[in-house]
């Protein structure tokens, strides 16, 4: 499998721009056409009676219809998703495991068609479409669907820092998807769950390959390129890894400082993380809880993330954020870390990547 990803950002601004060329060509045409609403309250009917593909075929040559649709999936979309309140009759009606679905085959549907998405624009859609697709396995994707997953995932946040080389921070942690097209070792999970279950070298690997991969022309961070090269320079190191320096501007991982920075001051109760009396003590798509205050996701909860700060009394154990989706609230926070051996793999240990960029002189 190949998929194109060098005019990623530049394509996904082309889409949000159409997509909101259709957004205003309809709102003029709801003050013009009053049968036209009555046309698409039939079509909704039709989604809610779970015929999606027949609804989307019928309005596949009218784009402002089509665009009309996306509204309404998101305000559904976002009721179930924050648990908003609904009456008894309504909840009979559509049990969230079958709108779940509807909505997996909505979205799905949508990515078939090509229609322009406002991906990248606007955190909301963005949410909908990790969302759905946190239910469906990599192995089970078509090329467009991983395209743009993929596009999501590597999405970056710039970030002031200390120094004077700021960061460009992943929006999210490393997903199945990304990991999958990296590494090529046909993950089957969620596609946009975490990746977890990789021990600190795992990360190194990915975080080199996606350089090479992705941006050719960033040198890879890590000198090792096996996990032999490894443990060999920590022994030649006094097992501290070795690197080429932030001018090489590979991907790699934060530090335990900057990870502390970027994910921002966090309290009680936690708008922006996935805990244990929240998430029923499983990993969920990335995403969907707020994000903080430097725009990142999932920093506060759901997985715990490796980062690249090595211990200074034994430097095979590495330092990682403790917050998860089985932690109690109280125990979730943004300036708790732990350290495990480099080998250690859990199913609440995931990762975030970041790049360093060029100074600002």
């Amino acid at each position: 499998m190949k998929i194109e990803l060098q005019n990623s950002l530049s394509d996904m601004n082309e889409g949000a721009k159409e997509f909101e060329a259709y957004k205003e060509a309809w709102k003029r045409r709801v003050k013009k056409e009053p049968a036209w609403l009555q046309e698409r309250a039939q079509y909704l009917e039709m989604l809610d009676e779970g015929l999606i593909f027949e609804a989307l075929d019928l309005m596949r040559d009218d784009p402002e219809l089509f665009l009309s649709l996306f509204f309404y999936w998101r305000k559904r979309g976002l009721r179930w998703h924050a648990d908003v309140k609904v009456s008894t009759d309504e909840r009979s009606e559509y049990p969230e495991n079958d709108f779940l679905l509807m909505e997996i085959e909505f979205w799905r549907t949508v990515i078939a068609m090509d229609f322009p998405l406002p991906l990248g624009q606007t955190n909301l859609y963005d949410s909908l479409v990790l969302k759905a697709f946190g239910e469906v396995p990599v192995d089970m994707l078509t090329e467009k669907e991983k395209k743009i997953l993929i596009e999501i995932s590597l999405q970056e946040v710039e970030i002031p820092y200390y120094s004077m080389q700021d960061l460009l921070v992943g929006r999210y942690a490393v997903t199945n998807v990304l990991w999958d097209f990296v590494m090529g070792k046909d993950d089957v999970g969620g596609a946009t769950l975490p990746k977890v279950n990789v021990n600190w070298w795992e990360c190194i690997e990915f975080c080199n390959k996606l350089s090479s991969k992705v941006k050719p022309s960033l040198r890879p961070y890590y000198v090792a390129e096996t996990e032999r090269e490894l443990r060999e320079q920590m022994k030649d190191f006094g097992d501290e890894i070795d690197t080429r320096g932030a001018d090489a501007g590979g991907y790699r991982l934060l530090d335990q400082e900057q990870w502390w920075f970027v994910s921002g001051d966090q309290h009680p109760p936690y708008p922006t993380a996935w805990f244990a009396e929240n998430s029923d003590g499983i990993v969920h798509p990335i995403g969907q809880m707020a994000m903080n205050k430097n725009q990142t996701f999932d920093m506060a909860g759901n997985v715990s993330e490796w980062t690249e700060t090595q211990d200074e009394d034994n430097p095979r154990y590495i330092s990682i954020s403790t917050g998860n989706a089985d932690s109690q609230s109280w125990a979730v926070g943004v300036g708790s870390f732990d350290h495990v051996s480099y080998q250690t793999q859990e199913g609440l240990l995931g990762f975030r990547i970041c790049r360093t960029l060029p100074p600002r002189f």
